[in-house]
């Protein structure tokens, strides 16, 4: 294989191998995860290889990158996601898939499958009697959106060429060859992408940190371990599409700065290793990997650490103890990784999926004065605005209305509308409200809360002040968070928050064990014009009172729970249950199953209860905004306002 010295190389070289995929015009997939594997799908694969040797059908085993004829391709899959039914062969361009396939199926299946073009029945999946010949017509299949999992399953996982096919290696191209660093982090921060590993951290805001530092060397790190027991997420990456964390980690160095980058493993994932070993070495002998990668001037280079499956390496600073030889314990923190992290140099650490690959928002606003929304039709919004929004709830004191467009918004409305995540910054901005960024923060309360809040606020670059009436408390929060400021004072107290610098705050949160107390911060902190305040109110019945006085946010974890609580109750497929407050109405997100009645026709023919709105639909990672023609499709994420005592009716409409 000849290395790649430029980017006119690499881009004739993808066309090359995309001619050639068009060539195959029949692909047979063999599932080689390590599922299947273990049911020996490794053998059937080498079966049909030697059966159509044998027989003189013309076989490629892997993606070449000059013109032939037409031939079969032959392929060694990652997994198809449906284990149980393994091991799996696919049938490609037909989406056949055979299931429980025995080394004595192999002549039927080329029999039938290659030389008649026709399905195998016995081998396809069935289902309450009915048979799904085709892969995206079987019910298991049909809820899924696949992203993180695009590939897997439909390329060959050990090659290279076969990822240029699809477009691999095309965003790197793009990174090294039309952006700066900057615009990457930047564009990370925009997409709002969230940390896969369980902590939900925001991965711009790690890139950007780490990316400000000016120590070097930096390194990317990668959170292969996955201990949880029976999530397979990380491995089923690995070993379907390698590639795609290859180019991933090599975009992300080039934003911050890295020119290495880990990944740890599980050494219990034999397959994914191997893989992912094949992938980072056929990527540096293209040139895709190393120096000068295909003559952009970046250098950057995988390698790979082995873990010996201790769960507390899923944590970071212990995932990077484990990488530097010593025993994988958590390192206190601060200093934070993006400060000093492997070889203590600054690094960022993500989740594979993260690596690897939100929709819409949905969003609270209280109308004042000075609001464009105020005194106008509902209907009227995108002729004023010439914006579209979906305004699907108004709290107008202690009643909340599911508009129609004839509803006319007035000052004091506390609305609810959905949006787009692409477009959040736009609307707001037609809002007329402010999108500063919050730089400083006083928090009363020194809490457990506390210390997670102002963990990720100081990881953010955000500057802390705690004030906590218990010194021993204050002693306690100073050891756990020692970039934060602690205060020992009463936060209820006006001449203390004048004394700390309350008028410099950005933003007041109150999270005190009292509710009052906090209710009564937050009105002075707004009296000192702190723009953004928040308070715990933990009694309910304070819950009205707080917002009648309108001291910002509002939070209480009972409400929240209840939430939760009543969405495991609920039949239908719901995502998520969320109150709006004290008022009785929700925010549902329904998954659409194969079938429903809502899926039978357009939005307008539903009749849908009149206390219910459907605001938006999440189809294929896209948020899309509804009206009365929208079809809603089986698998849509459909988020709905309503009142709480329609919620039931509204379930008969996805079941």
């Amino acid at each position: 294989m000849a290395k790649l010295e430029n980017r006119q190389q690499l881009q004739e070289l993808r066309a090359a191998c995309e001619a050639a995929a068009k060539k195959e015009t029949r692909k047979i997939l063999v599932c080689a995860g390590t599922g299947c594997v273990s049911g020996g799908s490794l053998d059937i694969y080498a079966a049909l290889k030697a059966k159509m040797e044998e027989r003189g059908i013309a076989c490629e085993i892997e993606l070449g990158h000059v013109p032939h004829d037409d031939v079969v391709g032959l392929k060694k899959s990652g997994c198809h996601g449906f284990c149980e039914m393994g091991p799996l062969v696919r049938i490609e361009p037909q989406g056949w898939l055979l299931t429980k396939v025995k080394l004595a199926d192999v002549d039927e299946i080329i029999d039938s499958c290659i030389a008649q073009n026709k399905p195998v029945e016995r081998l396809a999946y069935k289902q309450n009697g009915v048979i799904y010949e085709k892969q995206e017509e079987i019910p298991f299949y049909q809820k899924q959106t696949r992203k993180v999992l695009e590939h897997c399953g439909h390329v060959d996982a050990d090659s290279i060429l076969e990822y240029l096919s699809i477009g691999g290696y095309q965003s790197l191209e793009k990174a090294l060859f039309e952006m700066k660093p900057a615009d990457i982090v930047q564009e990370m921060l925009d997409a709002n992408l969230r940390g896969r590993g369980g902590g939900g951290f925001p991965a711009g805001t790690k890139w950007s940190q780490v990316a400000r530092q000016k120590a070097t060397p930096k390194y990317v790190v990668c959170n292969g371990d996955e201990g949880d027991p029976g999530a397979f997420m990380d491995r089923s990456v690995l070993e379907g599409d390698p590639h795609c964390l290859v180019e991933a980690m090599a975009i992300a160095g080039y934003a911050i700065g890295a020119t290495e980058g880990y990944v740890y493993v599980r050494a219990e994932y034999p397959i994914a290793v191997q893989r992912l070993q094949k992938a980072i070495d056929d990527a540096r002998a293209y040139g895709l990997l190393g120096k000068d990668i295909f003559g952009s001037g970046f250098d950057f280079d995988l390698f790979i650490r082995l873990g010996a499956g201790a769960f507390v390496c899923g944590e970071e600073t212990a995932l990077m103890t484990s990488i530097e030889g010593n025993r994988g314990e958590p390192r206190p923190r601060p200093p934070y990784p993006a400060v000093k992290g492997l070889f203590g140099k600054p690094t960022t650490e993500n989740n594979v999926e993260t690596f690897a690959k939100g929709r819409v928002e949905i969003l609270q606003y209280k109308l004042n004065a000075e609001s464009p929304l105020c005194d106008i039709k509902i209907m009227d919004i995108v002729d004023k605005l010439k914006f579209r929004l979906l305004i699907c709830a108004v709290e107008r004191g202690a009643e909340v209305t599911i508009p129609t467009g004839q509803f006319v918004l007035k000052e004091g409305d506390n609305i609810s509308f959905v949006i787009p995540s692409a477009e959040v910054k736009t609307c707001l901005r037609k809002l007329r409200l402010s999108t500063e960024k919050v730089k400083n923060i006083i928090i009363v309360g020194g809490g457990r809360l506390t210390y997670y809040l102002a963990k990720n606020l100081i990881e953010a670059d955000i500057g802390v002040k705690i004030i906590e009436q218990s010194k021993e408390r204050c002693e306690e929060i100073s050891e756990d968070i020692p970039d934060a400021l602690i205060i020992n004072a009463d936060g209820s107290d006006m001449a203390v928050l004048k004394t700390e610098g309350i008028e410099d705050a950005d933003a007041f949160v109150a999270v005190t064990d009292n509710s009052e107390a906090n209710i009564f911060a937050c009105m002075a902190a707004q009296r000192f014009g702190v723009k953004k305040t928040i308070a715990e109110v933990e009694n309910i019945d304070y819950i009205a009172m707080a917002e009648g006085l309108d001291i910002g946010t509002v939070l209480n974890k009972k409400t929240i729970a209840a939430s939760y609580i009543y969405q495991m109750l609920l039949d239908a497929s719901v995502l998520n249950v969320r109150n709006l407050t004290t008022a009785d109405a929700e925010i549902v997100e329904f998954m659409a199953e194969e079938g429903s009645r809502i899926t039978k026709g357009k939005i307008r023919d539903m009749r849908l209860p009149a206390d219910a709105n459907i605001g938006a639909i999440v189809r294929a990672g896209e948020g899309i905004l509804v009206n009365g023609d929208t079809q809603i499709l089986p698998g849509d994420q459909v988020v709905v306002f309503c009142k709480s005592q329609v919620i039931r009716q509204l379930e008969k409409f996805f079941k």
